[in-house]
């Protein structure tokens, strides 16, 4: 599935059904005293440094050439010559001339 070549991380807080602090289930509360905001996006920061990781380590074992576009946002990805890439252009036509030497 694509989405538009990002990662996007959504936490979620189970809630019973008798808790009386949250009253509303229909609604987007602000971050919650157990997991506040700057522990949030230090897991996200901790995470994402994780996967680039393991696709430096991956990078080692994988030969096989290939990149997917995203159209609706002009990014580029894939593999080659052992490293792993990505790339977002101004335009549909910079990404046209990236794709069109990838593919020589």
């Amino acid at each position: 599935m694509e989405v538009k070549g990002a990662v996007e991380l959504i936490f979620y807080k189970l809630i019973h059904d008798d808790d009386k602090i949250y009253e509303r289930k229909d609604i987007i509360y602000e971050p919650f005293e157990e997991f506040p905001e700057d522990e949030m996006i230090y897991f996200m920061n901790f995470f994402t440094g994780y996967l680039s990781g393991a696709f430096n380590c991956i990078g080692g074992r994988h030969n096989d050439f290939f990149f997917k576009t995203v159209l609706s946002s002009n990014i580029v990805y894939g593999y080659k010559d052992g490293i792993f890439f990505d790339k977002r252009f101004e335009n549909e036509e910079s990404l046209e001339i990236f794709t069109d030497q990838l593919r020589r």
